[in-house]
Order: C-alpha cells, then structure tokens, then sequence
C-alpha cells in the first residue's frame, strides 16, 4: 500500500507492515483521517498501540505524516478501496464525520466502502462511526433519518449491532479532531456516534479472511 512521510512516499507490503506493527496492544484505523490530527492525538495517548490513517489526499496527510512517531502510519487510498494489506489487523476503526462519497457509503449496507470495513476487522474489533446533521442535510437527510440508516447499515453488512448515542458540543469539544471542533462552536453541532463490536456470528460469508493475510496468530 502507499504511504506518505511529508511530501515523500513510499510502499509497504503486509510483511513490513508486521514488522511495524511489532507486539503493539491494538492496532487502530481512521478512515478518512483528513489532517490526521485525531491519530496522532490518540497514538500520543496509547503509546502501545499502532495507528493508521487512511485518506484518498496526499496534501491532507503532509502535516501530519511529518509529526508522526514510530507507532503511525498514513496510508493513501480511497475508503472504497482500502489496501489488501489491511486485512484483518483493525481491532479498533474509526470513521468521523464523513460527508461525500464516504458518507454516502457508510449508508449503504452493499457498498464497497462497507465490503472494505469487514475486510479489515477482526474479530471482536471495535466500529466507531461519527456523523453530523450538516453532512446529512447535503443527502437531504435529516439527523434521525440518517442515523437509522446508518444503524441499519452498519448491522445489515455484519458489523454487529449498534449503539446510538448524541453528540452535544461539550463531548464534540473532547474530541481531537479538526472538524468536531469546528461543529462544537458552530451554527449546527448536532451530531451522533454510532458503535459496533464486529463478533463471528455477524460475519458475512463474502467476507470471509483469507488465511494467507493473517497478521497475527
């Protein structure tokens, strides 16, 4: 898969990516990670686990790449097409405030951008997903509307089932990410998260893990 260090990029295949990865604890993704501040944040707090973010723009993950310790990796690719070297390493995975084709995906049970979460989940793995009324007003969604749909999503294509819980802008001001902040003071700071625990059960046969990219034992 491609990653970037600055403006320098650079390939890493699943066995580098092993290799990086070492004993860490968990091993975190954040799709759509735009300026990466949320995965620095975390991997600065949780020095024993490993950090990927995952966004489709290069110039995103400049910044961010350059700050990035030994614990962090930022990858290039589309959440449609999530690297083939990520399969089943994610114990936790995280998604904030999508809006675009990415939004429009996670409310899609038979999306690609879903087909490429349970490819990256393992077992028992953790789904955080964060949306605002702003991002679903430009699908002409209300915020009710669109967290039942993301609800029904996230359970239709095997996530587990879900928890719903509001968003107010003293929790949206706890998260380190660029864009909570912004809805936090904003004019319209209504926001859900919606949390999955991916188990065995809800796994679909389609996405069933090919032995030969097992990362772990």
């Amino acid at each position: 898969m491609e990653c970037i260090k600055g403006h320098q990029r650079f390939d890493v295949d699943r066995r580098d990516l092993t290799v990086l990865a070492g004993q860490a604890e968990q091993f975190s993704l954040d799709i759509g990670t735009g300026d990466g501040r949320f995965v620095l944040a975390d991997s600065r707090r949780e020095r024993n686990g490993f950090f990927v973010g995952v966004d489709a723009c290069r110039e995103n993950l400049a910044r961010a790449s350059r700050l990035a310790g030994s614990n962090v990796l930022f990858a290039v690719a589309r959440a449609e097409a999530l690297p083939l070297e990520l399969n089943d390493t994610a114990d936790q995975i995280t998604v904030n405030f999508p809006w675009g084709s990415l939004l429009q995906g996670l409310l899609d049970p038979d999306s690609a951008v879903w087909d490429g979460i349970g490819r990256i989940a393992r077992q028992g793995a953790t789904i955080s997903l964060s949306v605002n009324a702003g991002a679903l007003a430009e699908f002409g969604l209300g915020l009710d509307e669109g967290r039942f749909m993301l609800k029904r999503a996230a359970e239709a294509s095997g996530q587990g089932r879900g928890t719903l819980r509001e968003l107010r802008p003293p929790e949206l001001r706890r998260i380190d990410s660029t864009w909570a902040k912004r809805l936090a003071f904003g004019r319209d700071p209504r926001a859900v998260e919606l949390v999955c625990r991916r188990t065995a059960q809800h796994l679909p046969a389609r996405l069933k893990r090919s032995p030969a990219l097992e990362m772990r034992p």
